[in-house]
């Protein structure tokens, strides 16, 4: 169980008792910032937190979130068609020996736009 998904329990728990994001904190004894950036992952939680959120779910109980819904097909044809034209740029790129930061820069937004759809 990755950080992100013991979050995702946390949330989930948190909603189902109709806490507050503050009533959580308190009751894992951080801080709401902690749990924002967490949330956000711009952080990982430290351990004392980490340990008090899985001791928490297990007093509480807590069954594990649905998992998100695929998004729409438009999104992963847009994200498809996004990963050709980047493939291409690269080829290109290559075949005049050229390294070039935008080609790889497409290649990563066209990657972060299929990564729903990849296993993780």
């Amino acid at each position: 169980m990755t950080p992100t998904t013991v979050y995702a329990h946390l949330e989930a728990g948190r909603l189902a008792r109709g806490l507050s994001l503050r009533a959580l904190a308190e009751e894992l004894g951080c801080g709401i910032a902690s749990l924002v950036r967490w949330r956000h992952g711009h952080s990982d939680p430290s351990a004392r937190t980490l340990c008090a959120a899985l001791a928490w779910l297990a007093a509480q109980q807590v069954p594990p979130p649905p998992p998100p819904e695929p998004p729409p097909e438009e999104q992963l044809t847009a994200a498809c068609d996004l990963l050709e034209r980047a493939e291409r740029q690269l080829l290109d790129d290559l075949v005049q020996r050229q390294h070039r930061r935008p080609a790889l820069r497409a290649t990563r937004e066209a990657l972060r736009a299929l990564s729903p759809w990849m296993a993780p």
